[in-house]
């Protein structure tokens, strides 16, 4: 069992560049490579390579790493809560601010590790609760402000997937973590949400809002993604004609505007949706909502 969390009242402040609020990583031995993986027959499991952090089958057990206050993310190349090395939950609701240049609110690079109803954890023991015990992805509840230049407020890549939440009334959602998720863009070529791994959601109700110079609520590069929610986009006065501020950009990927989700431009020189695939690269935008 290993957590991480900031309750309600905490404050965690990053001023360096390339530094961490949360972070899970793998593990190395002497020689600077991934720790072996380790067999437990006991347990009838086999670590993955870097070592592992456990996941357990009681809820008051689980690993996991959460925000309920607040963080702020001030440097430059830095990131709120970093997801680099799987662990069984990682709920980021509360407040994170991102101010830095080039740096990230939330982001994942690898799977979650829950315990699905009915599977063995492990330490061999069944969850018998009926529920998953974890998140399916990097869960996001929170508020998300982005002020600084060239950054993201969520970024799934590689392996990692980022699901924009609405606890506020899931009865599974903990006391402290009803709430649902918004993203607000102010920042100069700056982003809501950045796929490029496998998977982006936004639940209905969840909202990325960009007002920023030439900044882009959603960012498809590559993956499967879907809107539920709100992607708005209100054109800088800045703006021009040849660098507009952008609701969807896609370049490669499936990406599906839900007939719950709304993807909407307003302003000076701003366009709800632009794609640049094509055959070859792959970009598939299917709309069944309002844009």
């Amino acid at each position: 069992m290993m957590t991480a969390y900031n309750a309600q009242t905490g404050i965690i402040d990053i001023n360096n560049t390339g530094s961490f609020g949360m972070l899970t990583v793998k593990n190395k031995d002497n020689s600077g490579n991934l720790a072996a993986p380790k067999t437990y027959s006991n347990y009838g499991i086999t670590t993955s390579a870097g070592g592992q952090i456990a996941s357990r089958a009681q809820k008051e057990n689980m690993s996991y790493m959460k925000n309920t206050g607040t963080i702020n993310v001030g440097g430059t190349s830095s990131i709120g809560i970093g997801h680099l090395h799987n662990i069984q939950g990682v709920y980021a609701g509360g407040t994170i601010n991102v101010t830095g240049n080039s740096s990230v609110g939330v982001y994942t690079e690898v799977p979650t590790r829950p315990v699905l109803a009915g599977k063995n954890d492990d330490h061999g023991l069944a969850n018998t609760s009926g529920k998953t015990v974890g998140t399916e992805t990097v869960e996001v509840s929170g508020k998300i402000t982005v002020s600084g230049t060239g950054s993201s407020g969520v970024y799934a890549k590689d392996t990692g997937s980022i699901t924009l939440k609405d606890n506020k009334n899931d009865a599974d959602a903990d006391a402290d973590n009803k709430t649902t998720a918004k993203i607000e863009v102010t920042g100069t070529k700056s982003y809501g949400a950045v796929l490029d791994g496998l998977k982006l959601n936004l639940e209905e109700n969840t909202e990325i809002n960009v007002t920023g110079k030439e900044a882009i609520g959603y960012v498809l590069k590559s993956g499967t993604g879907s809107n539920k929610g709100t992607i708005s986009v209100t054109g800088h006065a800045a703006n021009t004609d040849t660098t507009p501020s952008l609701g969807f950009y896609g370049e490669k990927g499936t990406f599906t505007n839900e007939k719950e989700g709304t993807i909407s431009s307003s302003g000076n020189y701003a366009n709800a949706v632009a794609l640049v695939g094509n055959t070859t690269t792959g970009v598939v935008f299917n709309n069944k909502g309002k844009k």
